[in-house]
C-alpha cells in the first residue's frame, strides 16, 4: 500500500515537472533560435550554410522575420489556453454559446502570429529608417531580435500571472492533432477556406524565400560588408571602435564580395559627415580611397582611420563603386553604402 502510494506521488510530481516544462519550452525554444539568428547575422563567409544565400541562412531569417515577433506578441495577447471543449472548434469561429472563445486555438495562434508578423516587422523598417539606422543583416537581425524578446518577456510574466491550470503550453502530442483537426471544418466551404489560408501562407514563405536567394541582378550580387577585428584576432561584423581621437588612427576591415563570374574592379571611398537632425550632410571630409580588382575569392582590406574633424554622432561612411568613383563620392551615387556612428575629440 505504502509502495504504492509512493508511486502515485512520484507520478504526480513528474506530471507537475513535465508540466513546467511544457509551459515554457516555446519560450526557450524561442530565445535558442535567436542565437542561431546572431550568429547567422554575423557570418561574413560568403558560402555555406550561414553564407550568402545559404540554406540554413535563409530559413533562419524567414522564420525570424515572418513568425517570430508575431509569436512574441501573442504570449502577450493570450497567457492562456482555450478552456475545455473550446480547443477543436473551427478556426475564427464562435463557441456553442455564440461567443468567441477567451483564448486562440493552435490553428489560430499560427495565423496570428504570422499575420501580426507582416503587421509590425514593416513599422520596425520604418523606425530603422527614421533612425537613419540601415537596413544591413545585422542592424536587421539585432532590430529582429529586439522585437522579438521583449514582448516574449513579458508575454512570459503574464503567463506566470495566470493559475497554472490556464496558463498556455506547447505539448506535441496535442500540436499535430491539432494542425490536422484545425484544417477540418463542419462543411466543405469550411474545410476549403481553411487550406486556401493554409497555402496562401506557404506561398508567402516561398516568394519570401525567393526574394532573399535570388541576386539582385544579372547571373550574381556583391556583398559589402564592415568588419573589425576580436580579441582572438577572427573579424566580426560587431564591435566598431565608436570613439576616436583627431589625429590618431584606428583599424578596420571592409570586405567585398563578388559572386559574378569574371573579373571586376571596384573603389571604396571613406568618408567622414557630420549631419543635423533632419539627416541632411553639413560637412563631408574624404578620408581616403581604395581600389581593387576582384577576380576570385573577396577583396578583404584593412585599413587605418584618422578622423579630420570632431564632434558627436559623426557619420563614418564607406562608399562602394562598381569601377571608378565620381569626383564628388556620397550616398546618394554609390552603389552601396555602410556607416557607424562615432564620436570624436581634440584629445585635450
Amino acid at each position: 500500500m505504502a509502495d504504492k502510494q509512493t508511486q502515485n506521488e512520484r507520478s504526480v510530481r513528474t506530471n507537475v515537472a513535465l508540466s513546467t516544462v511544457d509551459q515554457f519550452v516555446d519560450v526557450v525554444a524561442i530565445l535558442l533560435f535567436l542565437v542561431v539568428l546572431q550568429a547567422a547575422i554575423r557570418s561574413v563567409e560568403p558560402t555555406g550554410l550561414f553564407g550568402l544565400g545559404g540554406p540554413l541562412r535563409v530559413a533562419v531569417t524567414l522564420v525570424a522575420l515572418l513568425f517570430l515577433p508575431g509569436y512574441a506578441l501573442t504570449t502577450v495577447l493570450f497567457p492562456t489556453h482555450p478552456r475545455h471543449g473550446h480547443e477543436d472548434r473551427l478556426w475564427i469561429s464562435p463557441t456553442f454559446e455564440g461567443r468567441l472563445p477567451d483564448a486562440p486555438a493552435l490553428g489560430e495562434r499560427l495565423l496570428l502570429s504570422f499575420g501580426l508578423s507582416l503587421a509590425v516587422v514593416p513599422l520596425a523598417g520604418m523606425g530603422l529608417s527614421v533612425l537613419s539606422l540601415g537596413y544591413d543583416p545585422q542592424t536587421v537581425g539585432n532590430a529582429t531580435t529586439l522585437l522579438v524578446v521583449l514582448p516574449l518577456l513579458l508575454g512570459t510574466i503574464r503567463r506566470l500571472q495566470m493559475p497554472e491550470e490556464r496558463r498556455y503550453l506547447v505539448s506535441l502530442q496535442y500540436t499535430l492533432r491539432q494542425v490536422g483537426g484545425g484544417l477540418r471544418g463542419t462543411t466543405r466551404a469550411d474545410t476549403l477556406s481553411n487550406v486556401a489560408v493554409v497555402l496562401g501562407v506557404v506561398a508567402v514563405v516561398v516568394v519570401s524565400a525567393l526574394a532573399i536567394t535570388a541576386p539582385q541582378s544579372g547571373a550574381g550580387y556583391t556583398d559589402f560588408s564592415l568588419l573589425s577585428e576580436n580579441g582572438q584576432g577572427e573579424f566580426v561584423a560587431d564591435d566598431y571602435p565608436a570613439e576616436f581621437v583627431a589625429g590618431e588612427s584606428q583599424a578596420l576591415t571592409f570586405r567585398v564580395a563578388d559572386t559574378d563570374p569574371g573579373e571586376t574592379s571596384y573603389e571604396v571611398v571613406v568618408v567622414l559627415e557630420r549631419v543635423d537632425d533632419n539627416g541632411g550632410v553639413t560637412e563631408r571630409a574624404e578620408l581616403d580611397r581604395y581600389r581593387h580588382t576582384v577576380d576570385d575569392g573577396p577583396w578583404v582590406r584593412q585599413h587605418s582611420v584618422t578622423p579630420s574633424m570632431t564632434g558627436d554622432d559623426l557619420r563614418l561612411t564607406y562608399l562602394l563603386y562598381d569601377g571608378e568613383a565620381p569626383s564628388n563620392p556620397k550616398q546618394a551615387n554609390a552603389d552601396q553604402s555602410l556607416y557607424v556612428w562615432v564620436s570624436v575629440s581634440n584629445g585635450n
